[in-house]
């Protein structure tokens, strides 16, 4: 009995191992993909390497008459063709489009209030574009993920953290 325990939690860690192993070599080919400044700002979208991508994105969301998932897009087409899933995609455009809907404000200490203008927004929307990218491990429908319908390499990576 003892034995079996182990061999299933060697293959657990197997498992485990391929599938960070796959996470790798897709995150680097999204890297060999993207300028070296957009892999920086996806990383460390507050970071200086990050920093004129980030500056775009307010410029072309401020007080525009296009839909913000247009300007987001022409600025930020390579990343979202690259590194954000189909699943989140839509996802992400959605949200731009509605910044408006949502408090910008996230403060336990101030009361909640929206804007016009789109700028007041843009740190949220980059903090949601950065985290939509890369950081989308397991590329299966959510009703799959919260249902446990996934390949064992994927339950068992989940297992483990």
């Amino acid at each position: 009995m003892a034995n079996r325990e182990y061999d299933d939690v060697v293959r657990k860690k197997e498992l485990v191992s391929e599938y960070e192993a796959k996470l790798i070599s897709c995150e680097e080919k999204i890297k060999s993909e993207l300028t070296d400044e957009q892999y920086a700002f996806l990383k460390k979208p507050f970071s200086t390497k990050g920093a004129d991508i980030r500056s775009d994105i307010v410029k072309s969301i401020r007080n525009t008459k296009t839909p913000v998932s247009e300007c987001i897009l022409k600025k930020l087409r390579a990343v979202f063709d690259h590194a954000i899933s189909k699943r989140a995609y839509n996802a992400v455009l959605y949200f731009a489009d509605h910044l408006q809907e949502y408090p910008y404000s996230d403060s336990y200490y101030r009361r909640s209030f929206r804007a016009k203008d789109n700028g007041a927004y843009a740190e949220k929307l980059i903090s949601i574009i950065c985290r939509h990218s890369l950081t989308d491990v397991i590329d299966a429908p959510l009703d799959c993920v919260i249902e446990r319908r996934l390949p064992e390499d994927a339950k068992a990576f989940i297992d483990e953290f």
